[in-house]
């Protein structure tokens, strides 16, 4: 049985400037994370708006790697997520804090370097090859990383305000993080010729970057925020975080079991919510173990990005709501809801639809679900 946990209400109360009904949509995500019964999904829809602020330019005189670190970039990236939209419906106004495109943080607090492309932004690692071996450090809070990134952080929240929720920081999981430093080919290899120093390694990693995660957040929720998204369509009250595990596409159905599934497990003990990001067809056949985890909440479906017809995998879907899961769907539309509804009812769903371009696209779309959901009868 999945673990549903009773919301501290008293802790979160902010109302985010650029969400009017910010009350009754906090009251309804709390409800879907409980598995309550509802009228109709939560609705992920936002429009681009009319007029919109213009955001602070970054230095153009720093490089693509410089500007990670760059207040000002930063500043410009959160709000260039959250002022140029309206949110409606159940969508939430959040900011994402990105260092590394949100996969390099577990590295870097390892002690290993990057390098991002100034024009794809493809990240690579300075290879490691000794990596697995290699002492894994205790979090530090004194780290210059870490207080960069705090100072970050504080100047964000400064000059953010209560607009939007500031999100915690990201990664990659574990077992990617070892292949992106040690190399994909040494790390497969290792899987194989060392499985106890994978999974031991696995484990520091986790260790390593939630306490890490810990000391952000306490600072986020001291300064009235608290929340939680990672770059899923959600809103948490406490911890969360987009669990993953892209590697293991490349892995057995039994090294899956052995290495990943207890790192995935592992990451989610540090949590009040989470969700499992699964990425790709090829990861379909790990639900059933994943399903395992009782501190796993549910599943976000981002398979091949907005597939063009959902229809052949309704049995799949089917299979995750009996598994207790939430479930997170992208939709192109309302066609494509109504058709989700029908399969898995209303409950513990939330549906992602595109950006629209006018907000009478975006209220047309979300009202047409909503009278949709309210005549069906589960």
């Amino acid at each position: 049985m999945k673990e549903w946990k009773m919301a501290d209400t008293d802790k979160f109360k902010t109302n985010y400037l650029l969400k009017p009904d910010c009350d009754n949509v906090r009251k309804r995500h709390r409800d879907f994370w409980q598995y309550q019964p509802t009228d109709c999904p939560l609705l992920y829809i936002k429009t681009k708006k009319e007029r919109a602020l213009p955001v602070l330019l970054a230095d153009q005189n720093k490089s693509r790697k410089e500007l990670e670190l760059d207040l000002p970039w930063h500043i410009r990236h959160c709000h260039s997520q959250v002022t140029v939209y309206d949110f409606l419906f159940d969508s939430m106004p959040v900011s994402v804090v990105m260092f590394g495109r949100d996969i390099t943080n577990m590295g870097v607090l390892s002690g290993n370097d990057f390098d991002i492309h100034a024009a794809t932004e493809f990240i690579t690692f300075e290879q490691n090859t000794d990596f697995l071996f290699a002492p894994t450090p205790e979090f530090n809070e004194d780290h210059p990383f870490v207080q960069k990134v705090l100072a970050i952080y504080q100047g964000v929240t400064k000059n953010m305000g209560h607009a939007a929720c500031i999100n915690p920081p990201a990664t990659a999981d574990a077992m990617t993080t070892m292949a992106m430093i040690m190399g994909t080919e040494k790390f497969l290899r290792s899987l194989s010729k060392h499985p106890a120093a994978v999974r031991q390694k696995a484990l520091e990693l986790n260790r390593l970057f939630y306490h890490f995660y810990n000391y952000i957040y306490a600072y986020l929720l001291e300064s009235g925020y608290g929340e939680s998204a990672s770059w899923f369509p959600v809103f948490v009250e406490g911890k969360f975080d987009s669990v993953r595990s892209d590697i293991s596409v490349m892995l057995s159905g039994k090294m899956f079991a052995e290495l990943s599934l207890p790192a995935i497990a592992d990451a989610c003990s540090y949590l009040d919510d989470a969700m499992f990001n699964l990425d790709s067809v090829e990861l379909i056949r790990f639900l059933q173990p994943l399903s395992e985890i009782k501190k796993l909440n549910g599943i976000y479906w981002n398979i091949e990005p907005w597939l063009d017809n959902v229809t052949p995998y309704l049995p799949v879907l089917r299979q995750i709501k009996e598994m207790g899961f939430l479930l997170a769907i992208p939709c192109k539309g309302v066609a494509d809801a109504k058709l989700i509804i029908n399969a898995l009812g209303k409950n513990g769903l939330l549906l992602e639809f595109p950006v629209f371009e006018e907000q009478s696209q975006g209220m047309a779309v979300g009202e047409a679900v909503a009278a949709f959901a309210g005549h069906c009868l589960y």
